[in-house]
């Protein structure tokens, strides 16, 4: 694995973004790194980035999205790192164009997002179905449960 020159860091809602770009840092000190956040993020808390890209959240329109991959294909990162490991985000990752795409976890450790775009989707379907089935279990168990 060749060592990652331009990385991008794709930040989302949780309290170790700024950490998880201290360990970018410390990792890799010689590469260019991009923290790609949302409008009004703290600037004072970027200081180990040497590029700052402000994109909208994450959307939930495609054409949206659409905007979203083109603006991070454009970067052509070497190794894009997400900081959640969700079907949304490996997809982002995924289509980003990256060579290298990692998860930087709440609990500090990184790991490679492997696999293709159709397996993330049916294993974020199989996860949406499964949620919905458990809801639907819980339902019927309160209004049977109301019943006796």
């Amino acid at each position: 694995m060749d060592v990652p020159k331009r990385i991008g860091l794709f930040y989302s809602l949780g309290p170790h973004f700024v950490r998880a770009l201290r360990q970018v840092r410390a990792a890799h000190p010689h590469a260019r790194i991009t923290a790609i956040v949302p409008p009004g993020f703290p600037k004072a808390m970027l200081e180990h980035a040497d590029n700052v890209l402000t994109v909208p959240p994450p959307p939930h329109g495609l054409r949206n999205a659409a905007a979203l991959v083109r603006v991070l294909r454009e970067q052509r990162f070497d190794r894009l790192v997400v900081l959640f490991d969700s079907p949304r985000l490996r997809v982002l990752a995924r289509l980003s164009g990256a060579r290298e795409r990692w998860c930087c976890g709440p609990d500090g450790r990184h790991a490679a997002l492997e696999g293709g775009i159709l397996g993330t989707l049916l294993r974020g379907l199989g996860r949406k179905i499964r949620g919905h089935l458990t809801w639907a279990r819980i339902w019927l168990e309160i209004r049977l449960a109301r019943r006796l």
